[in-house]
Parts: C-alpha cells; sequence; structure tokens
C-alpha cells in the first residue's frame, strides 16, 4: 500500500510516538542526528515492520541499521522502545515531518500492508562543533611549527613509552581517531618528499599561518590539551 493510505487516528486506527530525543553531531563536515521515540500500537493488528522514507526535504533517514525497514514484533496494544532514526544533513530550526508506516501481515492471506502510520515531528537542534581547541594537524608538540620532531615524538610515544603528544588531534593525521605509526610517516612524507599534507586542518606551510588552525569535526575523543600561540 502506498504512503499514508491509514493515518493515526482515522477509521478507528491509533497508534503514536511518544518519548522522543534527538542528539547531533558533526562527522566529516556534515551534521548528523540521533533520533530517538518509542512507537506505541493500537491499530488492532500485530506489527511486523516499521518502514521510513529515504530522504524528507533532502535529509537522509534511515534506522540505526542503515535501511529503511525495521523488522520488529510488536503486538497489538503493546510498545516499542528507544526505536533509533540517523538522519543526515538539514540546517537548525528546520522543522523535520516523517511518516512511519506500522506493516502488518493481511489476516486474510495477502501481502504486508500498512495497518497505521504516523507523522513524527521533529525541530532540528543547534549542532556545533565537538572539539573547540584550534590546531593544526602535524604540528604535534603545538609550538606553531611542524618539524621532523613532530614526527618523532609520535614514534616514541608509540614504541618507547614517551609522553602523549601535546595535542592527539594534531597527531592524528589522516583523522581515523587512533595513533599509529603511519601518522609520524605521513609528517616525514609531506615535509621532505612531497607528500600530501595531514587532512583538515592542514598546514599550508611547515610555519603555518593561523588561517591554517581549526577544528575537529569528528567525535573521536582525542582532542588537545595544549594549543598552540599561533592557535590559540
Amino acid at each position: 500500500m502506498p504512503w499514508a493510505v491509514l493515518r493515526a487516528g482515522e477509521d478507528d486506527v491509533n497508534c503514536s510516538i511518544e518519548n522522543t530525543s534527538i542528539e547531533c553531531e558533526i562527522v566529516d563536515g556534515v551534521v548528523n542526528y540521533s533520533f530517538s521515540f518509542d512507537v506505541e500500537n493500537n491499530s488492532g493488528y500485530d506489527v511486523t515492520h516499521l518502514l521510513v522514507p529515504g530522504s524528507v526535504n533532502g535529509v537522509g533517514v534511515t534506522f540505526a541499521s542503515g535501511l529503511n525497514s525495521l523488522s520488529v514484533n510488536l503486538a497489538n496494544l503493546g510498545t516499542l522502545s528507544s526505536v533509533v532514526l540517523h538522519l543526515s544533513g538539514g540546517n537548525a530550526g528546520e522543522q523535520l515531518c516523517i511518516p512511519v508506516g506500522l506493516m502488518a501481515i493481511d489476516p486474510g492471506g495477502g501481502g504486508p500492508y500498512e495497518c497505521c502510520g504516523i507523522e513524527v515531528c521533529v525541530e532540528l537542534p543547534a549542532c556545533d562543533p565537538l572539539a573547540e581547541e584550534f590546531f593544526v594537524r602535524g604540528d604535534i608538540d603545538s609550538d606553531s611549527a611542524i618539524q621532523m620532531n613532530d614526527g618523532i615524538i609520535i614514534l616514541l610515544y608509540l614504541f618507547v613509552g614517551g609522553p602523549p603528544p601535546a595535542c592527539l588531534d594534531a597527531a592524528d593525521t589522516n583523522d581515523d581517531g587512533s595513533l599509529l605509526i603511519g601518522d609520524a610517516i605521513s609528517v616525514f612524507q609531506w615535509l621532505f618528499i612531497g607528500g600530501s599534507p595531514p587532512v583538515q586542518p592542514s598546514p599550508t606551510t611547515p610555519n603555518y599561518p593561523s588561517a591554517d588552525c581549526g577544528v575537529d569535526l569528528t567525535n573521536d575523543g582525542l582532542g588537545c590539551a595544549q594549543e598552540s600561540v599561533t592557535c590559540a
């Protein structure tokens, strides 16, 4: 059946959304939201699947599995707690209304059909970058210059118990959330053989200007305990 064949409250059909909650983060410059809610089923049918559209007003919509269909076992008069939708894109303050279809098996022997439909609306909140420290990747000791010593600090930390870098985010030169030998190699290659610079916020020169400074837009938990003078 097509979307909105039955809407909550029509034709003696009743289903509802309760306990909504939305959180956001910025990943690789894209705003992503995690939208959770409970579904109450008073449709008169046992629900086997929930369906959502792939996008609403240009905002990507999927369940936590990455799919637009969620297999459930939701009996009539039952409640399904903590359904999670992942939303990608959108702007702060935008009102987004997402149709959620409750699918049941036709007791007459037919295929699945929408026994009840709900339109759940939410206002997208503002989402600030998770890391507020300004830094430039590759300046591991936060001395406002990228030198051979920066790569050596990573190696000493990894292999001989040296102290942690002053700025862990700066040492994570490929922004994969981990400090590995490849991060040190990346610094050496950029300095000495014309390799690619570390990822954003990237240095334009070893003695980088303040315009190169930026924040980490991924939630990797590393942080930057000591900002350089250039980025402070």
